[in-house]
């Protein structure tokens, strides 16, 4: 989305951070989901809420934040990804969990 970053939280226990694509969040969150980077694993399942995801250890409560936003955080209309969006942050996903 022009002007705006895609914003991530990782979780109720984390700081915002920006990415200039969904793609790059996704690489990221990769490597969260597989820290030293030893072994592929299978796409993790992903529930898309309301400005954000869930995945395995973040739901609920404590889900992961992703979103279209400014350059203070603060969601823009049309927040949510699109679902080419979607497509770039699971490819994203896929190359960090490798």
């Amino acid at each position: 989305m022009k002007d705006c970053k895609v914003w991530t939280r990782w979780g109720d226990n984390s700081n915002y951070e920006s990415f200039n694509t969904p793609y790059d969040a996704g690489i990221t969150l990769g490597n969260i989901l597989n820290p030293d980077g030893k072994y592929s694993k299978d796409m993790p399942e992903l529930h898309y809420v309301p400005k954000g995801v869930e995945t395995e250890g973040f739901i609920s409560m404590n889900y992961i934040s992703l979103f279209w936003g400014n350059d203070d955080a603060q969601p823009v209309n049309e927040a949510d990804l699109n679902e080419i969006e979607k497509l770039d942050f699971e490819q994203g996903i896929k190359e960090g969990l490798n």
